[in-house]
Formats: C-alpha cells, structure tokens, sequence
C-alpha cells in the first residue's frame, strides 16, 4: 500500500504540472491573439484550413490561402479562394474580432460587459460593411455576387448576433455571407461534393464514349 500511494502521489503530482503547463500555455496564446492581429489572422486561416481539409477539399487543387488579386491599381489580398466546377470560385475572408469579446468575457460587472460586448457586435458589423465594399467579387469572372465572411468561433458570432439581430442580414445586403464554424463546414461540405458530382459525370462521359 505504501508503495501504490507514493505512485499515486507521483502521477497527480505529474498531472499537476501538466495542467500548470497548459494553463501557462492557454495563457500565452490568449495574450497573443489578443496583442496580435497578425496572429489572430494566422489562427483563423488555420481554423479554414483545418474546415476545408476534413470537408475533402485540397490546398492548392480546390483552394488557396491568401490569394492575390487587383482592383485597378490596388492590390486585394483575400484570406482564400475556393475552386469550383466550371471555372467558378467563391471568395473566403477571415475575421477574428476577440478584443472586446474577451474583455466582455473577464468582465464582472453586467453593465460594462453588455457594453463591451454590443462593442463586439458593432465590431462584426463594421467588418462585413467594409468587406462588402471591397467587393471582391468583381475581381473573377464566375464569382458569384458575395463574399463568406469567416468566424472562427460559434460563440463569436452568437454574442454579436445576440446584441445585433440585424446582423446577418444587413451583412447580406452588402453582399457578405456570415459563416461560423459549423455553417462553414456545412458549405465546404457542399462544394466537395460539387466536385464528386463532376467527377462522376467526366467518367461517365468516358463510359459513354468507350461504349
């Protein structure tokens, strides 16, 4: 018995310092994100990226990560572009609005956390008004008149859309589909099998020839 307490004294003394290594981890992450735009665009990409993969959908065969294109003489740098049968593409931003999201989050008093967070909404619409009047669209020929606008967290957007209930809508006014997490999955899921359903027809041209 004394031997099997001091291992168990060992393994929760482990399991002590990795939760403490994690924490100190989450920490550094969350001070990143929240110091660090450039960071918080890295992470959100790799939130697409990770969608767009387990959809069925291959980096550069079906899509590609910040795409370059011209509006005149101005350089547009959309977060990614989706390849589509037939020539058509769909146009993807990211957009990680945390700051007042995460203040709201640490917040204690209810007063200052609604205001923070009605802050957080009027963030996220700011954010699909100038997507909108980028207008990437008009850059491809067979792009479809929108924009999906990314959030790389349900909770994200169920907070703005809470405080804001014009939010998707007028976002769509403007050309901008506000896409989560899940909703994304479901659209790349969509546009996987677009491009099964081409596969499927190409061979059964060849059958129909060979025949």
């Amino acid at each position: 018995r004394v031997g099997s307490y001091a291992e168990l004294r060992e393994a929760v003394t482990q399991l002590a310092q990795g939760n403490e290594i994690v924490r100190k981890e989450a920490a550094r992450l969350t001070n990143v994100l929240r110091s660090s735009p450039k960071a918080r665009g890295r992470w959100g990409e790799e939130q697409l990226r990770t969608i767009l993969e387990s959809a069925g959908l291959s980096e550069n065969v079906d899509f590609a990560l910040q795409s370059s294109v011209k509006d005149g003489e101005q350089q547009l740098r959309p977060d990614c572009v989706i390849n589509l049968p037939g020539g058509r593409c769909i146009v993807v931003d990211v957009k990680c609005p945390l700051v007042h999201f995460e203040e709201a989050f640490d917040e204690e008093d209810e007063a200052r956390r609604a205001a923070l967070l009605l802050s957080h909404a009027n963030a996220m619409k700011s954010y699909a008004a100038g997507l909108g009047r980028k207008g990437y669209w008009r850059q491809f020929e067979q792009s479809p008149d929108f924009v999906i606008m990314f959030i790389p967290g349900e909770h994200f957007l169920s907070a703005a859309a809470e405080r804001a209930p014009d939010l998707i809508e007028s976002a769509f006014h403007n050309g901008v589909i506000v896409a989560s997490t899940i909703n994304m999955l479901a659209l790349a899921k969509v546009m996987a099998g677009m491009w099964r359903q081409e596969t499927l027809a190409e061979q059964a041209k060849d059958v129909a020839e060979a025949g």
